[in-house]
């Protein structure tokens, strides 16, 4: 155990049951394919050399079939022995450790009083005195006893959650096993397993191997040390083909877009795109296990052709259908447009004194009240429902008043909850851990820091503003953060973090 273990066992067995439900769907689909698959095989009204190769090819399939099946029984049965194993008991390590630390000391200081007064009733040769200085030391010495006792319970928790770790350590390899023969064909290493092009049932087949692969109850496959971490707002720039030229000529309503304009609009995103990244996480995050239900919802697949997540897609429709857009009837629609007229004419006072005939700043260079209520009177005279507005990259304000009117718009809901960062407001990692236990999304906005790299080294140096989902807390008080796709670490007492923005998604 370390001071980041935490277990809940009831958050654990609802994922065990809804893993066995989906498993067990997944065999009656399964099966289905099975049906088909035979049907065909014995159907003798197709003839010719051509149909006899095909089913003799279809014999393969069948037992990536039965692989996959055994490899969801196996699961079935490592989810169930998960289940009873958890126990009903939270165990949190941060709470353990401290509790333990805190008796071992409160014994330790007991038991030094205690010495103390012996040694008092040793020196003096006052008997009243020396008997009284004894039944201190008596008291201590009990107390020393209670703190010990104590310590010891909190141990037993410790050992508890030991007993669970490593009884739960060997679950899910069978089944891992099985889907890798699924992925994996010796006979055609450059395909990575099986040819996922030429049919839908082998495409069916082989999501389902990669769905649910050697699940693990204390990860993340949105934040994925072996694939992407998280999405990246510069990849969607890379990869503009055919497919992708073709959904940005849908979503503009520009049939003639060309590659170059579609190219340079990405760049935009690549900019300014961090906020629309990391909020975009979450709804992966939620839909994970769930991919039919994420395509009915957003119209297009969650995962690629390579079985990676489809981040490009969702971060492009997100930004594209919100982008310098300021829903003003809703969540922060009205302040998020304050708070970005007031950034940009903070850049350009001698604009603002133009437009309004007064002075922005007051002689010690802070925002005079009176223009501070020039632009919230122009922004409340607005009567639209929305209001576009140019600006680069997005405020906490913004996301929020994007991401909600988005979501919502996909029948999707959000509570998202935002936290101004300051020196009455310091951040605190325990209530981001807490966060992350209870399955919500943490982002931050910072400024100025290093990202570090896993050993140690600066990756790179961020001067403006950033937004990065925090995906976690070492032993060491560094954030853990996805970052244009990958993994980094910052320190907190090294950035100006000044925004944190907590997300709830409910698919349903």
């Amino acid at each position: 155990m370390t001071e980041n273990s935490y277990l809940n066992p009831e958050y654990i067995k609802s994922m065990c049951t809804g893993a066995i439900n989906d498993l067990t769907l997944d065999n009656t689909d399964l099966g289905e394919v099975e049906t088909a698959i035979k049907n065909f095989m014995d159907n003798d009204e197709l003839k010719g050399n051509a149909y006899s190769a095909l089913k003799d090819s279809m014999n393969q399939y069948l037992t990536y079939i039965t692989y996959l099946r055994d490899a969801n029984d196996a699961d079935i049965a490592d989810y169930n022995s998960l289940s009873s194993a958890v126990g009903d008991e939270i165990l949190d390590g941060a709470t353990i450790r401290k509790n333990q630390k805190d008796a071992w000391e409160s014994k330790c200081n007991n038991e030094s009083i205690a010495s103390d007064y012996r040694s008092k009733a040793s020196a003096t040769d006052n008997g009243i005195k020396a008997a009284f200085y004894m039944c201190v030391a008596w008291y201590h010495d009990k107390l020393a006893e209670s703190d010990f006792e104590t310590y010891l319970y909190w141990v037993g928790k410790e050992e508890k959650y030991d007993e669970i770790d490593n009884a739960t350590k060997g679950l899910f390899g069978i089944g891992a096993e099985y889907r890798f023969k699924c992925i994996y064909n010796p006979n055609n290493p450059a395909k990575g397993g099986l040819y996922v092009g030429g049919s839908d049932i082998i495409y069916q087949l082989y999501y389902r191997a990669l769905q649910y692969g050697d699940f693990k109850y204390n990860s993340n496959n949105v934040f994925d040390d072996e694939g992407a971490y998280g999405g990246n707002q510069g990849s969607p720039k890379v990869s503009v083909d055919e497919e992708m030229l073709a959904y940005l000529r849908k979503k503009t309503g520009n049939s003639k877009l060309t590659k170059e304009e579609a190219e340079e609009m990405l760049q935009k995103l690549n900019s300014e795109g961090c906020g629309y990244v990391a909020v975009t996480n979450s709804i992966f995050k939620e839909f994970e296990g769930k991919p039919d239900e994420f395509k009915k919802k957003f119209g297009f697949d969650m995962y690629d052709e390579n079985g990676e997540i489809n981040y490009n897609y969702l971060i492009v429709d997100f930004y594209f259908s919100t982008d310098d857009v300021y829903y003003l009837d809703e969540p922060y629609g009205r302040t998020a447009l304050w708070n970005d007229m007031l950034n940009y004419y903070e850049d350009n006072p001698d604009e603002f004194k133009q437009k309004y005939g007064i002075e922005l700043f007051d002689a010690d260079g802070n925002v005079t009240d009176e223009a501070d209520d020039a632009i919230e009177n122009e922004v409340n005279a607005i009567e639209a429902e929305t209001y576009e507005y140019e600006t680069s990259g997005t405020t906490n304000y913004s996301r929020c008043n994007r991401w909600t009117h988005y979501a919502t718009e996909k029948g999707i809901t959000i509570d998202y909850d935002q936290y101004c960062i300051n020196e009455d407001n310091p951040l605190n990692t325990d209530d981001i851990e807490s966060y992350l236990r209870d399955g919500q999304e943490v982002v931050i906005g910072a400024s100025d820091f290093d990202l570090y790299e896993e050993d140690g080294d600066v990756y790179t140096h961020v001067d403006g503003g950033h937004a990065m989902s925090v995906t976690g807390v070492t032993e060491e008080g560094l954030l853990i953060v996805s970052s244009w796709g990958k993994k980094y670490y910052i320190d907190p007492s090294e950035c100006d973090i000044d925004q944190m923005d907590v997300i709830d998604v409910v698919s349903d």
